[in-house]
């Protein structure tokens, strides 16, 4: 998006300025005088010498054109001049390259509104499928599956083609890929996740919670969802609950799992937490810069990953052990991320 934005800038101030500069050329035209004195004289431009094609005065006329039979006045040089077909040309010429510069001025001038009206259509229409988003994972295959804050979950091809709608049981909140062959849902106001086909979308298995849940994460045949009381249920893939995990932050929002470590965003605090995989934090990261943390990720290199919810917030890379944000990006990143989801 920021390349977007910087691309359409540049765009513009480059439109400004070659409108300034036709603005400032066409006015030199415009406004060109003529001087009618002698500039070695100082007496009125009264005589022409066809000779040597000047504009002559009184005092030049004797003194330097004494030797020309081709001296008249300047009435009768211009009367016979108005009757040549060249000066006429001349004259259309002109005439119609004055209007090729007002007409490209205001071609400019509509073509910078029009940019500048794109730019804001193309803002709100990532405001709105922003705040829509809710989250996006890449499937086994390589195709986008997003979930759109409705009832349905819609998959595009790695290229942005969009493949098809598929209803589910509610609006989901997050999605998680288990392996090869299955997902796992989360609804944010149903009491129960599910694990569909990953092929067909068909429904394998519903596991009831006694809260609602949000977000979720899959990592060795193990599901890490974030509940409504602020804690962390572990549940294996037939639903039995392994662990509830209580930790620090009262308002958990997203969640990812790996090996030996958790890490949760938190909305309230505007805090990104790192915990043991018994609960036990590790480390808490915040930054002006994360000011309503969203989704969350973990690359190859144990970068964290974070995405800010709504338009004008960044995505902040953290180093692994949260000391640090390595750098803070506003446009789109394509990476090959450990957990292939970054939940918007």
């Amino acid at each position: 998006m920021r390349r977007l934005r910087k691309s359409t800038q540049k765009k513009q101030r480059k439109i400004k300025k070659s409108s300034s500069n036709f603005n400032k050329d066409y006015r030199k035209i415009e406004n060109i005088s003529i001087s009618q004195v002698c500039e070695h004289h100082g007496e009125n431009l009264e005589w022409f010498c066809e000779t040597h094609d000047e504009v002559l005065c009184m005092v030049c006329v004797p003194s330097e054109h004494k030797a020309c039979c081709g001296v008249i006045s300047i009435s009768v040089a211009s009367a016979n001049s108005r009757q040549s077909t060249a000066l006429s040309d001349l004259e259309r010429t002109i005439e119609g390259t004055l209007h090729d510069v007002k007409q490209c001025i205001m071609n400019r001038k509509s073509t910078a509104e029009n940019i500048d009206k794109q730019e804001l259509a193309i803002k709100t229409t990532i405001l709105e499928t922003r705040t829509k988003i809710n989250s996006c994972v890449t499937l086994p295959n390589g195709n986008l599956l997003i979930a759109n804050g409705t009832n349905e979950i819609t998959e595009y091809s790695d290229k942005g083609e969009h493949i098809r709608d598929i209803p589910v049981s509610g609006r989901p909140f997050d999605i998680a890929v288990i392996d090869s062959n299955r997902i796992a849902m989360t609804y944010a106001d149903i009491k129960f996740l599910e694990i569909l086909n990953s092929n067909n979308f068909n429904s394998e298995n519903k596991i009831s919670l006694q809260n609602c849940c949000f977000g979720l994460s899959a990592e060795d045949g193990k599901l890490y969802v974030i509940s409504e009381d602020a804690t962390i249920k572990v549940l294996d893939l037939s639903g039995v609950q392994l662990q509830i995990l209580k930790i620090e932050s009262n308002k958990p929002y997203y969640i990812t799992a790996s090996s030996n470590r958790i890490i949760y965003t938190n909305w309230e605090k505007k805090s990104v937490h790192c915990c043991s995989l018994k609960g036990k934090e590790l480390w808490q990261f915040k930054h002006e810069t994360i000011a309503h943390p969203g989704g969350v990720a973990v690359d190859n290199y144990n970068n964290i990953y974070i995405v800010g919810y709504y338009y004008d917030n960044l995505i902040t890379i953290i180093q692994h052990d949260g000391k640090d944000r390595k750098m803070d990006l506003i446009c789109q990143l394509r990476c090959t991320l450990t957990k292939r989801k970054i939940p918007y």
